[in-house]
């Protein structure tokens, strides 16, 4: 599997398992069709990622990859394949995004962090 199509697949998995409002069932029916937008199948992931337990410098670019794709760093034509056709409104925060007029929290201790 490309480390490109690797890459969006699990930060498309990452925004749907970070959607608070969908439930189990409905959690697992986007699961399976981010993994078929991208041709991916269950144990072709599980196969790409063993291997890269033996590639440290390639899990590093694809992780980067994918963590630039979570955090929207790329260009709005690689958008993940779960919220394309959705309306602006429509999309779900990024789990980790602050929310308007809440603080900036530290992972560590849920405390604010100072900027």
């Amino acid at each position: 599997m490309a480390d490109s199509t690797l890459a969006a697949t699990m930060a498309d998995l990452y925004a749907v398992n970070g959607n608070r409002a969908l439930d189990s069932a409905t959690r697992a029916e986007e699961r399976q069709r981010v993994l078929d937008a991208h041709g991916v199948t269950l144990e072709s992931l599980e196969a790409t990622a063993r291997a890269l337990g033996e590639q440290p410098e390639r899990a590093a670019r694809v992780w980067a990859r994918m963590d630039s794709l979570v955090r929207g760093l790329v260009p709005a034509d690689a958008e993940p394949a779960a919220e394309r056709g959705r309306s602006p409104d429509a999309r779900a925060p990024h789990p980790r995004a602050p929310t308007a007029g809440t603080p900036d929290t530290g992972a560590a201790n849920g405390r604010p962090v100072v900027h």
